[in-house]
């Protein structure tokens, strides 16, 4: 997993979820992050705003009274993700300075599409 090699090297992490693809996988970074001695955060950057802090403080507070229900959304990236109809045909080369391998882990190996890596 990348997550433990950033930590083997004693850097501060911040890993957007998901952490593993099992429960077993997550709970095998916990120790490694305990040992590095550095700042570890699971996260989803959607929710780490200022906006959502700020109404998470809100309703803890009570400021807004008893909250029994909330619906959120979004729109950031959902176009992208409902692009997946099949899988991509083309097969074009991995950018240079780009560790595929790498970045797969820990899904089998297959060939490298830019749709399964968009941002980097």
């Amino acid at each position: 997993m990348i997550s433990l090699a950033v930590l083997a090297k004693r850097k501060h992490l911040y890993c957007e979820k998901p952490l593993g693809r099992t429960v077993y996988e997550t709970r095998v970074v916990t120790e490694p992050a305990r040992q590095a001695g550095v700042a570890t955060q699971l996260g989803n950057f959607g929710h780490s705003s200022e906006d959502i802090r700020l109404t998470c403080e809100w309703i803890w507070d009570g400021a807004i009274g008893d909250v029994r229900e909330v619906h959120a959304w979004t729109s950031t990236g959902a176009r992208r993700w409902s692009d997946f109809t099949a899988r991509p045909k083309e097969t074009p080369p991995v950018p240079a300075g780009f560790d595929w391998p790498h970045w797969l882990e820990p899904v089998p190996p297959r060939p490298y599409r830019p749709a399964y890596a968009p941002v980097r």
